[in-house]
This record gives structure tokens, C-alpha cells and sequence, in this order.
């Protein structure tokens, strides 16, 4: 049943049935309502109109927050279409990877899932900092460090060699008592706001010269505990 167009129309699969296998790919691929797959024309998945439809493919997804269907990341092949995808990230090696925000709706879910954080400022499921490097995007220490930080859940560190170490979780998301965070060298506890903060160390000389707990030394160019 198309809904567009208020008619009954052959499934995709049975559409295209004369001549050659190249004529009815392309007659298949031309088709909005189909694509081919493993030799042979199906619908896509944008076109199922009911869950069960959809997760009776094999290639597609249903997501339960849009009601709607959607291609799988893992069978999506082409770096564009992957990158162009709302619920798809792509990482280095040509890897399509469902995002955190898709997988995961609740704080429970996502901490689950090792790859993914849950974000309390947006309510959203979002990327691990340790998993950031694996993005494509991330192939320079430039853009690693851009891709890290815009999330500001995360800190980026580039004198540290191993890769997925250099982004990690702020002072204040990672630790929220003051025996974690003292047991971290990069961390301070803040006694006042109660709070796990980045050790004064390791502020450039704007973020030292913003916190209450650390100031700037003009003569040594270092920020010190206050």
C-alpha cells in the first residue's frame, strides 16, 4: 500500500521481472521505493510503514521515539550516505556505526553500553570521550582534539600516547566523590562547591584565571593551587 499515492502497488520485489540482472537493477535502483540488495530488488526501508514490516528486514531498523524506519548503519556502504545519515557516525576504516543517540533513549540503557554517555544537560545519549578517536573524522591531532572538545563533557590531552586516552570525561563528570577524584593526578577536589575539578596544572592560562580554586603565575607562566 503506498499512503502518498493511496494505491495498492506490487512490492518491490516483484516489480522489476524482465530482462537481464544489470536491467533490473538499474529500472530497481531508479525506483523511490526500492533498492537493491544481494542481488535482488527490495523496499526500502524508509518506505515500511509498520514496526513489524520493518524489523522483518533484515537491513532496517525501527526507532520507537520517531515511529519510523530506517536503513541499519552496519549495511550502509558508502561513506556520503553514512555521514549524511541522522542516526549513523562514521569511523576510520570506512566503519558505519549506529550513534549513541539512536541506540540508547535513558541514562540506564546508554551507561550500558561501553561506547556511549549519558549527557544530563541535553538528556541525550551521546559518544564516549574514549571512543571520539575512532571517528574518520578524527584522523589528525588538530581535528581530534575539535571533535573531543565539542562536547563538553570532554578534555583533550595530546601529550598522552595511547589515542583513546587523550579524550576523557571532565574532572567534574568522571568523578563524583573526593577519594575518585583525588586518586587522579589530572583532578583537584573543590571542597567548596563540592565538586571534582581539573587540577590547576592543567588549565591554560584563561580557564586558570577563571577558577575560583587556582591562580595565574605571571612570573613562572604557571597555574597554581590557590
Amino acid at each position: 500500500w503506498n499512503p502518498d499515492l493511496l494505491r495498492c502497488n506490487k512490492r518491490c520485489a516483484y516489480r522489476y521481472t524482465e530482462g537481464g540482472e544489470s536491467i533490473i537493477m538499474h529500472k530497481c535502483q531508479d525506483d523511490p521505493d526500492c533498492t537493491w540488495y544481494n542481488g535482488g530488488c527490495k523496499t526500502r526501508c524508509s518506505k515500511f510503514q509498520s514496526s513489524s514490516d520493518c524489523q522483518g528486514d533484515e537491513t532496517c531498523f525501527f526507532q520507537t521515539s520517531t515511529g519510523r524506519c530506517y536503513k541499519k548503519c552496519t549495511y550502509i556502504k558508502e561513506n556520503t550516505e553514512c555521514s549524511r545519515s541522522t542516526l549513523c557516525a562514521l569511523e576510520s576504516g570506512s566503519k558505519c556505526v549506529m550513534k549513541c543517540s539512536a541506540l540508547f533513549t535513558d541514562d540506564s540503557s546508554c551507561e550500558d553500553g561501553d561506547k556511549c554517555m549519558w549527557d544530563q544537560a541535553t538528556e541525550t545519549c551521546t559518544r564516549a570521550c574514549a571512543s571520539v578517536y575512532k571517528l574518520a573524522a578524527a584522523s589528525t591531532t588538530t581535528a581530534y582534539s575539535k571533535l573531543c572538545t565539542a562536547n563538553p563533557m570532554c578534555r583533550f590531552d595530546g601529550t598522552l600516547t595511547n589515542k583513546a586516552d587523550q579524550c576523557s570525561k571532565q574532572c567534574k563528570y568522571e568523578y563524583t566523590d573526593a577519594s575518585g577524584c583525588q586518586g587522579d593526578k589530572t583532578c583537584m577536589w573543590n571542597a567548596a562547591d563540592k565538586e571534582c575539578a581539573a587540577a590547576c596544572s592543567t588549565l591554560q592560562q584563561s580557564d586558570c584565571q577563571t577558577s575560583t580554586i587556582c591562580a595565574f603565575n605571571t612570573s613562572s607562566g604557571t597555574c597554581d593551587n590557590r
